[in-house]
């Protein structure tokens, strides 16, 4: 399936439209109180970026829900890892929800363009 990402800065942070083949998911990603905070709609994540084995890792800190903090165990989870290429990114992805387990993952080269 085809994949194109766009991220534009604004002020209120960077958005980021993916496109998965006709599907479009949107974002906006900004650094709030050490962390890197991703609203989708009236949602938050929360997320701990780090670099081990030259690969950026992204981890689970916490989620929001029309800015309340929730419990962890109601918790949306995401997880990432993001290697450099020649060319661009290998991108690996999994979004799991709470008593749902894992409801998506997905893989990506993204390509300079």
């Amino acid at each position: 399936m085809p994949v194109r990402l766009t991220v534009t800065e604004t002020e209120a942070g960077q958005v980021w439209d993916r496109r998965f083949g006709e599907q479009n998911f949107s974002s906006v990603q900004e650094i709030a109180g050490g962390f890197l905070a991703e609203r989708y709609g009236r949602g938050t994540l929360l997320l701990r970026v780090f670099v081990c084995n030259g690969a950026v890792h992204y981890e689970p800190a916490g989620a929001k829900l029309f800015g309340i903090t929730l419990p962890k165990f109601l918790s949306p989870r995401v997880s990432g890892v993001v290697v450099a290429t020649d060319d661009g990114w290998q991108v690996d992805v999994e979004f799991a929800a709470p008593g749902l387990g894992r409801l998506c993952a997905y893989q990506a080269r993204l390509s300079w363009k």
